[in-house]
Order: structure tokens, then C-alpha cells, then sequence
């Protein structure tokens, strides 16, 4: 999503196949590029699942969001602010899952060269990193883990979070609007926790 300034038209969501470079290139060219008042840059990861799943994960989590930086850093007003959004499993790892854990560790690599790379025009760059949230795709993940394992998985993942219960989408949000606000201003390469304690 990019968003401009207050005085500005309401942010605009723009939506590429982002592991391709020409899409990618596009996007920012024809949406961005003519305005070139984008304030922030937030990435987000839907993590594929194809056949070759591993190198889509790593594609869509890692090559995504280098390419949108690429792309959309050199349009990006001074002063604004990017936010990638990485997970929990982008600071610890579970078995079974390295593609996803991988990709989400890479992206904390990532920010911390590129908030370097532009802190001379102001602009902020780090990494949202939620535990466990209330939405379709987790409980999808724990109803086919708890079917699988013959326990409540919900339940096993709630024992980890020192909160005790998984995050609700609009406090996710409430992070992300810390870090894209003024609020934030001194903060750069940093990985934000949005996970209940669960890496404590």
C-alpha cells in the first residue's frame, strides 16, 4: 500500500505478482511515479503454496519486497517511512517450515541494509513482526493441525503467548500506524513485536 500525505487523495492499494520484475516495475511506474508523493511503502506477505513451494515462498516474501523497494524507494518522498511485514517465525524457527522461516528472516536482513541505504533522505524502514492473529488463514492452519494431531491447536499456541490469546487484526493495524506516524520518528531498522510476548 502506498499512502500520500493528509492533504493528499486516500492511500491507494496497488496489488502485483511481485516476485516478477516487470510487474513490479509497472506498478510503481504507472501509480507512483506520476504523483511521486508516496509517503509510505507497507509490504505484506501472503506466503504461496504451489507445487515448488519453498522457492514460492522465498520468491513472494523475499524478491517481492526487494523489488518493491527497488522500485518504489526511489519515488518515495524524503521522510516517509516503510514497513515490511515479517512474522514471529522471521526471529525463531520451527521444523518443517524453512522455506517460510527462511524468507521471514531474510526480510529482517533486508530492512536493516536498506534503512541504512536511505536514512541520509529521512526515510524510516523496519519490520512488523506479528505472533498468532484472529483470521481465516490462522484458523484455517489450526483446524487442519488440530484435525491432524488430535488436539486443540489453538489452545497449544495460546500456552506459548505469555498474553495468553492471539493478537486481533486491529492491533496489528494499531502497529502499523505507529510505525507509518510521526510517532515513530527515531526508529529505523528495527524489528517491532506484535506477538502477545510469544518471543519473550
Amino acid at each position: 500500500m502506498c499512502a500520500t500525505r493528509a492533504a493528499d487523495p486516500p492511500p491507494t492499494r496497488m496489488q502485483s505478482e511481485l516476485p516478477s520484475v516487470a510487474p513490479v516495475g509497472e506498478v510503481v511506474s504507472i501509480r507512483i511515479a506520476p504523483v511521486k508523493k508516496c509517503r509510505l511503502l507497507h509490504l505484506g506477505g501472503a506466503a504461496t503454496r504451489k507445487s515448488d513451494r519453498d522457492r514460492a515462498v522465498v520468491a513472494a516474501n523475499v524478491r517481492g519486497s526487494f523489488l518493491a523497494c527497488k522500485y518504489a524507494l526511489p519515488q518515495m518522498n524524503d521522510g516517509g517511512s516503510v514497513i515490511i511485514t515479517s512474522s514471529i517465525m522471521g526471529v525463531k524457527a520451527n521444523g518443517n517450515i524453512a522455506g517460510y522461516a527462511t524468507s521471514k528472516h531474510a526480510l529482517i536482513g533486508l530492512v536493516r541494509c536498506v534503512a541504512k541505504e536511505v536514512a541520509p533522505r529521512g526515510i524510516r524502514v523496519n519490520v512488523l513482526a506479528p505472533g498468532p492473529v484472529e483470521n481465516a488463514f490462522q484458523s484455517d492452519i489450526e483446524q487442519r493441525l488440530s484435525a491432524l494431531g488430535g488436539f486443540d491447536a489453538t489452545e497449544m499456541i495460546n500456552r506459548h503467548i505469555p498474553l495468553a490469546r492471539h493478537g486481533k487484526p486491529e492491533e496489528i493495524a494499531k502497529s502499523v500506524l505507529f510505525l507509518a506516524s510521526e510517532a515513530s520518528s527515531f526508529s529505523t531498522g528495527g524489528v517491532f513485536m506484535a506477538d502477545g510476548g510469544m518471543n519473550s
